[in-house]
């Protein structure tokens, strides 16, 4: 079995392993909202020397190498990510092809569909989940430039204008891309989930956000057993798909289903709302990313629709074998130092719960919601070293200010 990196909101949880995780309570609702958190499924043999051979190469997914002297903590440490590197002189455009994988969840008699118009939860003509996540900021470049800290990073994809933001000292202007394309759709695969791997959650038991129970008392949120659902994901659905290789990104998308790391799944443990991992390291390493659109309503209004997938895909390119390690750090999702911490180069995961999301309006109407992330700096520097990012902040809607404290007592330094 391989091995899933588990860190959340629960102070109780840690790697592998989880007790009941308390839920927030909605202000004036009497209901409560579920929270969500991210799992990563680290390559099982990540080479550092084989990833710099494939740098070289040229061969599986088009990633730069770095090695950094942490003035957090005086060690060096080293990892991979996806483009060309922002610290060579020349700056060039990466585009990685990157395929959208709708899955039709089946939990007994209940199909989770994110190709089939939601006209309770949605609006037309943005009605169809998967429509409207394919033209989301996230492959398509608003008509406005991206703002980051007071700095205009110019247009693109939401995560193409964090990558430059998060290095904007290096490449001080857009000719620094890291592009998902070409984008492409596949035919749909439906997973039936085995009984003793699927939960149903009514949405009128919890939150009162976006498609809440006020508007929607008979809505459904579907919660699979994640072990056995990645080994499909790995074993069956990739596979299936000759055009995916290890130098392009598959997107595995679900409509209102989360995960769970318990099996049978249970609301006392929920939810896992996206994660990424890789089968092995480069240049042969699958990476890949499962991810909810969610208009539930059951996390309240701090997560829905493309904020899972904002989440997930930086993370991915940031970090897209799982491996990238940093000095131990906690906030956000992270389980606290007491716990452990958290020690790897996950960019959503410090700001889950506490950040400055961005609220985007597409070309097509729909108001999109993606979660701000965390810049390479906060992660290793020290309290007096500056940020690499723009604006001189540690995080690409200012919510950091400063670095990340070293743990104890974790949290970031209020600069």
């Amino acid at each position: 079995m391989r091995t899933l990196i588990v860190i959340s909101v629960c102070a109780s949880l840690g790697v592998f392993g989880l007790a009941a995780c308390a839920q927030n309570q909605v202000a004036n609702s009497g209901r409560q909202t579920l929270n969500a958190y991210s799992v990563v499924i680290p390559a099982s043999n990540f080479d550092f020397e084989a990833a710099k051979q494939a740098e070289m190469n040229g061969t599986g997914l088009k990633i730069f190498t770095y090695s950094i002297d942490a003035t957090k903590d005086q060690n060096i440490y080293s990892g991979a990510m996806v483009g060309s590197s922002p610290f060579a002189r020349k700056k060039v455009t990466t585009n990685i092809p990157t395929y959208i994988i709708p899955v039709i969840v089946v939990i007994g008699a209940t199909a989770f569909d994110p190709t089939v118009a939601d006209t309770t939860c949605m609006t037309p003509p943005n009605d169809v989940p998967l429509t409207v996540f394919r033209n989301s900021p996230l492959f398509v470049k608003p008509a406005s430039s991206w703002v980051m800290n007071g700095v205009n990073v110019g247009q693109g994809q939401y995560i193409d204008a964090f990558q430059r933001a998060n290095f904007w000292s290096q490449v001080g202007g857009t000719s620094y891309n890291v592009n998902l394309s070409p984008i492409t759709v596949l035919s749909p695969a439906t997973y039936n989930v085995p009984a003793q791997d699927g939960n149903i959650i009514s949405d009128a038991l919890f939150g009162n956000g976006g498609c809440g129970p006020n508007v929607n008392n008979q809505g459904l949120e579907g919660e699979i057993y994640i072990n056995d659902f990645d080994s499909w994901v790995t074993g069956t659905l990739l596979p299936r798909f000759p055009q995916i290789t290890s130098g392009t990104l598959p997107v595995v998308l679900l409509y209102n289903v989360v995960m769970g790391l318990t099996q049978p799944p249970n609301v006392a443990e929920c939810c896992v709302i996206g994660y990424h991992g890789a089968t092995n390291g480069p240049p042969s390493g699958q990476t890949y990313s499962p991810m909810d659109f969610d208009t539930s309503g059951i996390f309240g209004n701090g997560l829905r629709d493309t904020s899972a997938s904002a989440h997930e895909i930086g993370e991915w390119m940031n970090d897209p074998y799982g491996t990238n390690p940093t000095p131990v750090w906690s906030s956000g999702q992270s389980a606290g130092c007491s716990s452990g911490g958290q020690n790897n180069l996950e960019v959503g995961d410090p700001l889950s719960g506490i950040s400055n999301d961005w609220s985007v309006t597409g070309a097509n109407g729909f108001t999109y919601h993606l979660q701000e992330l965390t810049f390479f700096s906060w992660f290793y520097n020290a309290d007096d070293i500056a940020s690499l990012g723009s604006g001189g902040y540690f995080s690409n809607n200012g919510t950091f200010k400063g670095p990340s404290e070293p743990c104890p007592p974790g949290g970031t330094y209020p600069n």
